[in-house]
């Protein structure tokens, strides 16, 4: 919040900023749904002097496409703590053999970037794509299950992310990139 904070062209304050904001990320943390609350992102970003066109564009297209905490962050965390884990088991095991190695890095890289475009909008959206990664890089998906108990918390911190980001991407383009 500080980037989209400094990228104001008009500082609000931060006691008003905050609270501006605050209705857009309480929704977007309680309901961990980034299509709910892109229409308060887009009324407090109007709210903070954004321009309408990165007001009304950022919301939207967030909520299809370009989620940073659900489609990046977090699906490489995944990604790599069960490869961690299942490298240190493959090698007390004598039927699987997995290694970690640069074209493993690579391929995650890869796989997670295209499958972020595609993580839908709602509660728990990001689950299939998380599939799609973990069994195209062949990670056992029993690890993955392991972390459903608590992904209703973190699907709230991510969608919280995704929301704070898309409002500090807004503010700064509508900063130093105006639309004419």
């Amino acid at each position: 919040m500080g980037v989209q904070y400094a990228s104001l062209k008009e500082k609000p304050g931060v006691v008003n900023y905050a609270k501006t904001m605050s209705k857009p990320l309480s929704i977007s943390f309680f309901s961990a749904s980034s299509a709910v609350s892109a229409p308060h992102s887009t009324a407090a970003m109007r709210d903070l002097g954004v321009s309408e066109l990165e007001a009304t564009m950022y919301p939207s297209a967030q909520t299809s496409f370009g989620m940073v905490g659900s489609g990046g962050l977090y699906q490489m965390l995944l990604v790599m703590t069960t490869a961690i884990l299942f490298e240190q088991f493959a090698a007390t095991s004598t039927e699987y053999t997995f290694t970690l190695d640069a074209s493993f890095y690579f391929m995650a890289i890869v796989m997670v970037v295209v499958t972020s475009f595609g993580v839908p909008a709602i509660p728990g959206g990001s689950h299939a794509a998380n599939m799609a990664v973990m069994i195209s890089l062949g990670l056992p998906v029993e690890f993955f299950v392991l972390t459903l108990a608590i992904d209703p918390i973190t699907d709230m911190m991510r969608t919280t992310m995704n929301v704070t980001s898309t409002a500090a991407v807004a503010t700064f383009m509508d900063r130093f990139f105006p639309t004419k």
